[in-house]
């Protein structure tokens, strides 16, 4: 009995043991389980000390318009900075083992990474956190943020309606042709059909995808049906919406700091670099360069010529830019247009610029207004355009019928009067070359013979003034028109016979050959100018068979149409090309009429705005390009993660 209450003492002691043993075990990982906790809170606060540093650094150096924090470390170090409680601190030094400010540098610099780490136009920040002596480091690439975390090439809050042809494609960089998406993108969520549509005709080619933020899959037009779309269409995405920029705030701010105002003259102004301020609403007729400007309008702004160079305009109203209107550089730094109205980019209008300078520029050598040559111009154009008919007509006579009156009114256009030319009578005079001819105020020119030459004389004028894409321009129209060599001197009498493609002065019209100037041209079919110029001469020969070529007959008809459209669509505007390297940004809608052709992205970001893209858009999202628009807002962001 006494051997059995042994073995059974001994088994409850040993059962005791066991007990406070596994007790001891379970309470020694307790107390290692929460010492690991106790240590894994501390590196996270060391952590959030350090994301703390690079929040606060950011801040700093997007309200330092200079970007000159961080250039000089006696000062610019940040040592131990204590944050709220006073237990977690944060650390950033700058030296080219640590923290590198490389915002105002085109070149790359060196970094902790090596010899030309740091790309130019960035910062590379380095931050230490620490919370009860442990430490972690952060390292992040900085640079300009834009107003949206993920822009794409296209960007509508409501949605996106176009027309024509349309592509949109990507590249990597402005110096890498690696191939990226560019996204067309609906920011409006609402269970909404056709927020993104198409009304042809021509062909949508999107390197990348189509994308709404709708549910419905009907937000995206079934007119998109046949586009070609590397990426598909995409519904229920969550792209985020474009900051809410205070563009009123931001002009406001700007009025009372004495900023110059622009001083815009002629047809061609270049900025200087800084800031300037116009008090109320900008009109120019010319061509405006930005070279490293900012332009602040507070009210809208009017622009009849290319908008150029690198620099940012913000505009407290609408925006509206006719012809090559293109806010661009050459590098990938700070470009943009920010608009809190609508945006519209359209023609080039010609006769409004030539009206202005004619006005400015007062009259001629002969004292003749120039106002009176282009009213003129005006007006013989339009009457050469009514006397030519839709198709060729059987008649010996110069282009067709009433060719004379067609004659007539190239000699006035294209001719000035010479000495001996002021009396109405004689075989050359000009009652008998221009008797059918009167001025735009109804006065037989023949009394008015000073006024000769309006096409000619306007072609001088704006010769005479900067060069320059709308100058360039309208010389090219005029050359179209009728062709000749106007680069001559006042008082000449120059027309189209002395022209590439006008008529020899010699042998004379019965004696042509098979080699000369206007048959080769007929034969080739490469007239460059003066079509119908270049017809009238020619067609009393193809109509009576001195030409023996039959073929001739098939040209001169291609030649027939040539010249009947380009004399009914001859104007002094141009449709509008819009090229802008950068962001293009309004709060209310974006409007392209013609042609839009984009590097960076568009972004119509108000509540209700919309992108309205007709006959034709083309835009190469660059990111690089999209992301340092944001220069001009003078805010920076992380570009990239290296060490967390």
């Amino acid at each position: 009995m006494k051997r059995r209450r042994g073995i059974a003492l001994v088994t409850v002691l040993f059962f005791l043991v066991v007990v406070v043993m596994a007790t001891a075990v379970l309470s020694q990982r307790a107390i290692s389980g929460s010492w690991f906790q106790q240590d894994d809170a501390v590196d996270l606060k060391a952590f959030y000390a350090a994301e703390a540093g690079v929040q606060e650094a950011l801040a700093s150096w997007s309200a330092d318009a200079s970007k000159s924090w961080g250039l000089n470390p006696l000062t610019d170090n940040r040592i131990q900075v204590p944050l709220q409680g006073g237990e977690s601190f944060y650390t950033i030094r700058f030296s080219a083992h640590d923290s590198v400010n490389n915002l105002n540098q085109a070149a790359a610099a060196d970094g902790p990474l090596g010899i030309a780490s740091v790309p130019a136009r960035q910062a590379y920040l380095v931050v230490e956190g620490e919370h009860r002596h442990r430490r972690r480091r952060v390292e992040v690439m900085v640079g300009a943020s834009g107003l949206v975390e993920r822009p794409a090439a296209l960007m509508g809050a409501k949605g996106i309606l176009m027309s024509g042809n349309v592509t949109v494609s990507g590249l990597g960089s402005m110096l890498n042709p690696l191939r990226v998406p560019g996204d067309l993108v609906s920011l409006e969520d609402q269970s909404l059909p056709d927020l993104i549509g198409w009304s042809g005709p021509g062909q949508v080619d999107v390197e990348g995808s189509i994308s709404s933020n709708s549910p419905l899959p009907a937000s995206i037009s079934g007119s998109l049906s046949a586009a070609n779309v590397s990426g598909g269409n995409l519904t229920a995405q969550s792209r985020p919406r474009p900051e809410r920029l205070d563009i009123t705030s931001r002009v406001a701010a700007k009025a009372g700091l004495g900023l110059p105002a622009p001083t815009l003259t002629g047809t061609h102004t270049v900025l200087a670099p800084g800031d300037y301020y116009v008090s109320g609403p900008l009109n120019y007729n010319g061509d405006l360069e930005l070279n490293g400007a900012n332009l602040y309008v507070a009210g809208g702004i009017d622009i009849n010529g290319s908008v150029s160079g690198a620099g940012s305009v913000f505009v407290d109203g609408a925006s509206s830019f006719f012809g090559d209107s293109s806010v661009s550089a050459s590098d990938s730094g700070g470009v943009a247009l920010y608009s809190k109205g609508d945006v519209n980019l359209s023609g080039f209008d010609g006769n409004r610029l030539l009206a202005d300078l004619c006005a400015a520029s007062g009259s001629d050598p002969n004292g003749v207004p120039y106002l009176n040559h282009l009213a003129n111009y005006q007006k013989w154009s339009a009457e050469m355009r009514a006397l030519v008919p839709a198709e060729p007509q059987v008649t010996p006579t110069h282009f067709g019928v009433a060719g004379a009156g067609f004659d007539m009114r190239v000699l006035a256009l294209t001719r000035t009067a010479p000495p001996g030319y002021a009396t109405a009578t004689g075989p050359n005079s000009l009652g008998t070359e221009t008797a059918g001819v009167s001025t735009a105020e109804g006065i037989p020119l023949v009394n008015r013979y000073l006024e000769m030459g309006a096409q000619l004389k306007l072609t001088q004028l704006v010769a005479a003034q900067p060069d320059s894409a709308s100058t360039r321009f309208l010389q090219k129209r005029f050359r179209e028109m009728n062709g000749g060599d106007f680069g001559v001197t006042s008082g000449s009498d120059v027309g189209e016979y002395e022209g590439p493609f006008g008529r020899p002065a010699s042998p004379p019209l019965t004696s042509w050959t098979g080699d000369d100037v206007l048959r080769a041209s007929l034969q080739s079919g490469k007239v460059g100018h003066g079509y119908y110029r270049t017809l009238n001469s020619v067609w009393p020969s193809l109509v009576d068979g001195s030409y023996p070529a039959a073929d001739l007959v098939a040209r001169r008809n291609q030649l027939w149409t040539l010249a009947y459209n380009n004399l009914q669509q001859m104007s002094l505007d141009k449709p509008g090309t819009a090229f802008f390297q950068g962001l293009i940004y309004s709060a209310g809608h974006i409007t392209a009429e013609n042609d839009l052709k984009v590097l960076g992205a568009v972004i119509a970001g108000g509540e209700l705005s919309r992108l309205n893209l007709q006959r034709g858009v083309q835009v190469t999202y660059v990111p690089e390009v999209a992301l340092s628009a944001g220069a001009s807002l003078g805010r920076v962001a992380v570009r990239s993660w290296v060490r967390r």
